[in-house]
């Protein structure tokens, strides 16, 4: 074996043991959507109700993309080490302030799971993402989708460990066993990951499947020429049309259940089943994205999307169960891939330079979709029910793909045009270091 293939073997276990480790963090990490798990208990004990308890994850979701942003800012000044800490003293102080003074009011809740378990939350994925991600170039797609099956998967695996505790030794003292453990966990991971040195692409080169011949791409963009970026904005209103529509039956999915007079058991089973499809899901969209590039993946979903929601209209129309059922299953599917094609995205057309500030940019479109979803379902809902919410849905996914048609075109040109760049800049590089060894003979 020579030199060169031995150092690429080395790199390749290191990668992976990284990538190991972001799973698990990130397990801990995606009890943040385990919310509704929390929140029967907390009014139950204290009697909130649950239009005051939903605002703490509407809370926590903005504190995530804020927090994220601000992450890669403080990442870039300092290490991963750094901000995994502040991510884990966040987080335990987040769970082990709300067991201790839960008793004080719901505002005790909104501040210390909403705000600092959100943040928490927020640094920590950012952190994990641009560090492992930084470390497959060249299979960004199936990095980010291992890494967020674990995120996806927290909620079901950690959120049901969650209720035990809750059920056997009370609310409080499972929030104090949650804080600590997620402290101690998050630091030792944090002290144990690393960002690759310059120099691993030429082991592993950076690729993409939508560039002519699965062309090489090596250059990096600011979040300022993000932001700037009408090509960004477009892929951005996209994802927002699909995580709108995915919003809108995850969290009422139980409900709507209910309403098509499915067996209550099977009604709370359901909610587990779309959690385990969300988070297996992240693997598929991350491979089929390597394999297949970001607009095959984009139309795939967006078929996938549609499927469910006329499948949810048929279901309402006619009120049969196991259309609902399948219908339900799809949204998982889709929403598995929202944050999958969104990293990977990030990192293919920007690069991988300021991919931990990029990234926090492009979680935005959280916000919006929470929004949209509440903005769109709960009038409909008061109207027509659930029919015309899915029908309206429908609607929405359309337009989704209306815009998909403009992007694809652009978004071709744009990595055809950064793989032409990149041979030309591989083509001068080449010449000068001809000119300089023929000058030095």
């Amino acid at each position: 074996m020579n030199e060169k293939a031995a150092i690429k073997k080395a790199l390749q276990r290191k990668r992976f043991l990284y990538l190991g480790l972001g799973m698990l963090a990130l397990l801990f990490l995606g009890l943040v959507y385990a919310w509704s798990i929390f929140a029967t208990p907390l009014n139950k004990e204290f009697g909130w109700g649950s239009s005051a308890l939903s605002i703490t994850f509407s809370i926590s979701i903005v504190m995530f993309v804020v927090s994220g942003f601000v992450s890669s800012l403080v990442m870039k000044k300092t290490s991963p080490k750094v901000t995994l800490t502040i991510s884990a003293v966040c987080m335990g102080a987040g769970f082990v302030m709300t067991g201790l003074f839960a008793h004080q009011g719901i505002w005790v809740v909104y501040v210390f799971y909403g705000l600092f378990i959100g943040s928490g939350c927020g640094f920590g994925y950012n952190t994990l993402l641009s560090t492992v991600n930084a470390w497959f170039p060249d299979r960004v797609g199936f990095s980010s989708g291992a890494l967020l099956l674990g995120y996806g998967l927290g909620a079901l695996i950690l959120g049901s460990v969650a209720d035990i505790l809750m059920t056997n030794l009370g609310i409080s003292s499972a929030f104090y066993i949650l804080g600590i453990f997620g402290v101690v966990f998050l630091i030792i991971i944090g002290l144990s990951l690393r960002l690759p040195n310059a120099g691993l692409e030429e082991y592993f080169p950076r690729k993409s499947a939508d560039a002519k011949d699965g062309g090489k791409v090596s250059y990096s963009f600011k979040p300022i020429d993000l932001a700037r970026s009408p090509l960004f904005w477009v892929f951005i209103f996209w994802v927002v049309t699909i995580a709108t529509v995915c919003l809108t039956l995850i969290g009422t999915s139980k409900q709507g259940a209910l309403t098509l007079e499915i067996d209550a058991g099977f009604a709370t089973l359901l909610v587990g089943l779309i959690s385990t499809v969300n988070g297996c899901a992240r693997m598929f969209w991350g491979v089929f994205y390597d394999r297949f590039g970001l607009i095959k993946a984009m139309i795939l979903m967006s078929c996938v999307a549609f499927a469910a929601t006329i499948l949810l209209v048929l279901s309402f129309a006619n009120l049969i169960g196991g259309i609902y059922i399948a219908g339900a299953l799809l949204i998982g599917l889709c929403f598995g891939g929202c944050p999958v094609l969104v990293s990977s995205f990030t990192m293919t057309r920007f690069g991988p330079d300021n991919y931990p500030q990029n990234l926090g940019v492009a979680t935005v479109n959280l916000i919006p979709a929470s929004f949209l979803n509440s903005l769109i379902s709960t009038p409909l809902r008061e109207i027509g029910g659930d029919l015309l919410v899915y029908s309206a849905m429908s609607g929405l996914v359309v337009i989704g793909a209306i815009v998909l048609i403009f992007f694809a075109k652009r978004y071709r040109y744009h990595m055809d045009h950064l793989a032409e760049l990149h041979e030309k800049s591989l083509t001068r590089a080449e010449s000068t270091e001809v000119a300089a060894a023929a000058s030095a003979k």
